[in-house]
């Protein structure tokens, strides 16, 4: 009972817009559009009234569900390490870091599935803090304050979220807790509720990212390069002095994770004889089955590959598969299929902007940035730092491959500054390094100085001091 009263008092001291960046601040709208999508509503349903009453029902339609069934229970064991993965691509960045140190530690990993009680139990404890977010928003000014109008639902369901997650902490008791994203609401809700318990909290990058993604908010950072620390400094040099903070975070750049023991296995190919093209949920899905029909038009003799991101869901799913399959086209499903076993039986990507094109740069896939959004040119600074160029002409993009296809040149350095441990003996060995740092972290360790609040700390270029064995395995 001492644990409900302390939850329930602490939850509702909690900031929900915070708790949801990637709903509140106006400097992530572009990515926002298609994530926001189960939040925002027609302007019917826009009035708080019939907000309330859908939330409530749903909470007691949940409720009836579970009690009823029995629902499904949430692990209870005691743990050292807790990984938390709520998606695909969380799920391959935090797993071989899981894999890794449950050798030592006890670990536990749970997905959406494992806590799919807690989540649904969510909307019910979170029904007596409406007064709370009410208050909230009177305090709240411009574009944060205008969020309300999508996000209303999300953030007041970050009540429950938080209640229950530091009552479910309690139970588990973990040292350290892992996630992968630093912008949708259940990471942020369970690193707040276990940085409110004392325990450490620790950050992943799971994908390419921009300076205007929030400021790091965890005791650990684990980036992929020094790109992604500059444009974590610029979100942070941007963010107010009195703005909320749980404690200063230590950086440390160790490569990507999820391609762990594959960037060795680079592309060797010199002439392009096959090319994947992929879709996310911002493109504009009539260029891109333009762009499908285009590439087996005028290149007959490659072979071609679609893969649409895992947001791309229900009918649009549907649709490009047909499109892709009326054109003879291969179908890649990121529900199956990892990305770098899909990268490895390319030559050339063919994409919007997304992280996929860094990502086959990295296994020395060329990328070609074939722009269909104008929002989002460039979003990840890709062409401009030189990792691929970019069109929006077909016939360009045509002409690209047609050399590719006559001598396809070596790309993968393109990606030294995204991935730290490139072109080093840790090359593809990023969850033994994370390993070793959180077995022993050494804070007078300074790297590159950003010139903000934290350093970021190279565990390549030093990595004897975290773990002296690590440098005689890597040689």
């Amino acid at each position: 009972m001492k644990n409900w009263l302390a939850a329930a008092i602490a939850a509702k001291k909690i900031d929900p817009f915070e708790l949801w960046p990637l709903l509140s601040r106006e400097e992530m709208k572009a990515a926002m559009a298609p994530a926001v999508k189960g939040y925002r509503t027609d302007p019917e349903r826009s009035r708080l009234w019939e907000r309330i009453a859908t939330f409530t029902l749903k909470s007691v339609h949940n409720s009836y569900k579970l009690f009823t069934s029995g629902g499904m229970p949430e692990q209870k064991q005691r743990t050292d390490v807790l990984f938390y993965a709520n998606s695909r691509n969380n799920h391959d960045a935090l797993y071989p870091i899981y894999e890794q140190m449950q050798r030592e530690s006890q670990c536990l990993f749970v997905t959406n599935d494992e806590i799919a009680r807690l989540l649904k139990l969510s909307y019910t404890f979170a029904i007596p803090y409406l007064p709370f977010l009410l208050l909230q928003t009177t305090k709240k000014k411009g574009y944060c304050r205008e969020s309300i109008r999508w996000g209303f639902d999300g953030y007041w369901q970050n009540y429950g979220l938080y209640f229950l997650s530091r009552l479910w902490l309690q139970k588990l008791s973990p040292k350290v807790v892992f996630v992968a994203n630093d912008h949708s609401n259940m990471p942020c809700v369970l690193t707040k509720a276990a940085s409110d318990l004392g325990m450490s909290t620790c950050y992943v990058q799971h994908g390419s990212v921009t300076e205007n993604f929030p400021p790091l908010n965890f005791d650990y950072a684990f980036l992929d390069g020094i790109d992604a620390a500059k444009k974590y400094a610029t979100a942070e040099s941007r963010t107010p002095a009195n703005a909320s903070r749980t404690r200063s975070c230590a950086v440390y750049l160790v490569g990507l994770s999820k391609f762990e023991g594959l960037l060795n296995h680079a592309n060797e190919s010199e002439r392009a004889q096959s090319v994947g093209i992929c879709a996310s949920p911002v493109d504009d899905f009539r260029e891109i089955e333009e762009l499908l029909l285009h590439l087996r038009q005028f290149h007959p003799d490659l072979k071609l590959i679609f893969r649409p991101h895992l947001a791309i869901t229900g009918n649009s799913k549907k649709r490009l598969r047909s499109c892709s399959m009326k054109n003879a086209i291969d179908f890649s499903d990121g529900n199956v299929e990892k990305p770098a076993e899909f990268l490895s039986r390319v030559d050339v990507i063919v994409s919007g902007s997304s992280g996929i094109l860094l990502e086959a740069a990295l296994m020395n896939v060329t990328p070609l940035n074939y722009n269909t959004n104008q929002d989002l040119s460039d979003y990840y600074g890709f062409v401009a730092n030189g990792l691929c160029p970019m069109t929006s002409d077909l016939g360009e993009l045509s002409n690209w491959i047609k050399d590719l296809i006559a001598l396809r040149p070596s790309v993968k350095m393109r990606a030294k500054q995204y991935c730290e441990t490139l072109d080093t003996p840790f090359e593809g060995m990023t969850a033994r390094l994370i390993a070793s740092v959180v077995a022993s972290i050494d804070d007078s360790l300074i790297a590159e100085d950003c010139g903000v609040s934290w350093t970021a700390v190279s565990v390549a270029e030093n990595s004897e001091a975290f773990q002296p064995k690590l440098a005689i395995e890597a040689n």
